[in-house]
């Protein structure tokens, strides 16, 4: 049985764990069944899914499996796991994290407006493009990823007084 949120100060843990880990190690799984495995976990709800390469017994190369989830996802997870993979076990873990304040806005850059990460730290912005945005600008201008992803960062974070491209409004140098 699962340890539950009050056990885990008794326990002498910090507070309640934010997350689980699931794990599992497998070494007989094609790279498909991971692959599918991976997306029904996410459909799921997983907060985050990664594989690591590993070494077994005899040497034999292998993956990780782990999974973050909530502790009301556990069984469905793990379900899922043992539906779509090979493995025999899962490991479960608590795990705390620290997450910065962070919001989701529209934001313009040269592209147009998109959907930007902005998150706080000792009171300073970071913004980020999100994904999905770099990816359809890509598609829609024809341009490449990593271009269209440091010109948006730029774009998202350019100083007020300072035009899409970096100089100042003014005219100024």
């Amino acid at each position: 049985m699962c340890e539950t949120k009050k056990d885990s100060v008794e326990n002498g843990w910090p507070g309640v764990p934010d997350l689980w880990k699931l794990e599992t190690n497998l070494d007989d799984c094609t790279g498909e069944a991971l692959g599918y495995a991976m997306e029904k976990l996410m459909e799921a709800g997983a907060a985050d899914v990664w594989y690591q390469p590993i070494y077994m017994k005899k040497n034999r190369p292998a993956v990780m499996l782990c999974v973050l989830c909530r502790l009301e996802q556990l069984e469905q997870l793990e379900g899922i796991i043992f539906e779509h993979t090979t493995t025999i076990g899962i490991r479960r873990q608590p795990v705390w994290r620290e997450v910065l304040n962070r919001r989701l806005e529209q934001r313009p850059t040269r592209y147009g407006s998109v959907q930007a990460k902005v998150c706080e730290l000792n009171g300073r912005s970071r913004i980020y493009p999100e994904h999905e945005e770099i990816r359809r600008i890509c598609e829609a201008y024809g341009l490449g990823y990593e271009q269209v992803r440091q010109e948006m960062t730029a774009d998202l974070n350019a100083a007020p007084g300072e035009n899409k491209k970096g100089e100042a409004e003014d005219g100024m140098e």
